[in-house]
């Protein structure tokens, strides 16, 4: 249907009103931990061990009979790697995360190293990924389990 110009398309109206400021963040309490800065130099020094962190996951991987996982998969994890290290994780720490992580089928490096730093300090993993991650392991365990009654059927 044409239009014969008669209408106008309505328009916003515009407010003279200031929108409100946000509000200061709150600095953090006096007790607050505040995180390690690197300074540059600790920084790239840090950082020449991603590819041995990388090498880890590639081996845990292999070692657990997978596939050599993917390139974009082996880059997530040094970016990761890259991150974590600048946030002063020890490097022998992520090599052994990584090398976990590859045999388990993860592909999150900074998911997998606070998994593993709560289990050395007498705590489990409580939050929505450990949760995940727990059913995900009920659901494949039952998977396996009714394809051996399957196989065992035949």
């Amino acid at each position: 249907m044409a239009s014969d110009g008669s209408r106008t398309p309505a328009r916003r109206a515009i407010s003279n009103e200031i929108a409100p400021t946000p509000e200061p963040m709150v600095p953090p309490t006096a007790g607050a931990r505040k995180p390690r800065r690197l300074d540059p130099a600790e920084v790239a020094e840090r950082t020449r061990h991603v590819g041995e962190v990388v090498a880890a996951y590639v081996d845990g991987a292999t070692g657990a009979g997978l596939k050599s996982p993917p390139a974009p998969l082996r880059s997530r994890v040094g970016k990761q790697a890259r991150e974590l290290l600048a946030e002063d994780w020890e490097i022998d720490f992520l090599i052994g995360s990584a090398r976990r992580m590859g045999a388990g089928e993860f592909n999150d490096l900074a998911v997998q190293v606070r998994k593993d730093d709560a289990a050395a300090n007498g705590r489990s993993l409580s939050s929505a990924a450990g949760r995940r991650e727990q059913e995900h392991q009920a659901q494949v365990s039952r998977a396996l389990q009714r394809a051996a009654a399957r196989e065992a059927r035949s």
